[in-house]
């Protein structure tokens, strides 16, 4: 029937920071964190990999550090909402590292084109089937208010959507972000 809702599917969205380059003076000490938020989902915190590790005389730092976020969504809804926004699927801000507090600075911003994604959508895999939507590597280019680039980060994203049974392995709530051992929960 024509009205009947599409099934949701599990989505896994993979960022991975290898490095930032070109850290503004300022921030060399302590490189900062990066909140990653893709399309209308909440944002996910990449911390710096070493902890205390400041940045080279160059400005560079290794991150080796990155989150992997599973969400639930039906997949003609996702694919229109990649192509709409393929030039901005990605907002990035460079925030203070390390702070246990809700509110943290913000030292810039950048947004990632996701162009190809959405063709994910339109794969020739059995509907359910896990198949990658897309994979890319890109530096981002983090500048602030008055365009002076913060930080330049070298950067691995893929999304992929999950076979229907993984819902039931996994066994978790809609909107897990997982990290490792530790688990947040986007709302």
């Amino acid at each position: 029937p024509e009205n009947t809702p599409m099934a949701s599917s599990l989505f896994c969205l993979e960022v991975y920071v290898h490095k930032v380059e070109k850290l503004a003076k300022r921030l060399r000490s302590s490189p900062p964190a990066l909140a990653v938020r893709f399309l209308d989902y909440a944002p996910v915190i990449v911390e710096p990999g070493s902890e205390g590790v400041g940045a080279s005389r160059d400005g560079s730092a290794w991150y080796g550090s990155g989150k992997r976020c599973v969400f639930e969504c039906e997949e003609v809804a996702l694919g229109k909402k990649l192509k709409a926004r393929s030039e901005s699927a990605l907002l990035v801000h460079a925030i203070e590292a390390g702070i246990d507090k809700k509110r943290r600075k913000q030292f810039g911003s950048a947004t990632v084109a996701l162009a190809g994604f959405a063709d994910g959508a339109c794969g020739n895999e059995p509907l359910g089937a896990v198949r990658t939507w897309g994979r890319v590597e890109c530096r981002v280019l983090v500048a602030d208010a008055y365009g002076r680039t913060v930080l330049v980060a070298t950067a691995s994203v893929a999304l992929a959507s999950l076979d229907a049974s993984l819902k039931v392995a996994l066994g978790g709530p809609r909107g897990t972000v997982t990290d490792g051992p530790a688990a947040a929960r986007l709302s």
